[in-house]
């Protein structure tokens, strides 16, 4: 194999080893640390998602999260909560929410 070849990764055992990785979704990465860390019962708000993932430009990040929340609740791994009920629809909704695991119902308060 020349110089070449080496210096341009052709060639070689590790020739197509190194696999890229996809790109991150910070979004989705906060969304879920958060509500894990909350458990089962337990909600976080997007604001709250959305500052964690960017503390000066958080209000930019507020549709990504809600759009995030709706892909992973049809995937199965949050609950979007509206006054304390899930939504009967991820993809539309209106208003104040809340992001949670799946489980029991929050109770309703008043």
């Amino acid at each position: 194999m020349s110089d070449k070849e080496i210096e341009d990764g052709a060639g070689g055992a590790d020739a197509g080893a190194k696999k890229k990785k996809p790109p991150a979704n910070p979004v989705k990465e906060a969304i879920l640390k958060m509500v894990h860390e909350k458990g089962v019962g337990g909600v976080v708000s997007p604001t709250h998602v959305a500052q964690l993932v960017s503390e000066e430009k958080w209000q930019r990040v507020l549709k990504d999260v809600r759009a995030e929340a709706v892909r992973l609740m049809k995937s199965g791994h949050v609950v979007i909560y509206r006054k304390g009920r899930p939504v009967e629809n991820p993809d539309n909704f209106r208003g104040v929410y809340k992001i949670g695991l799946p489980g029991k119902p929050l109770p309703r308060s008043a």
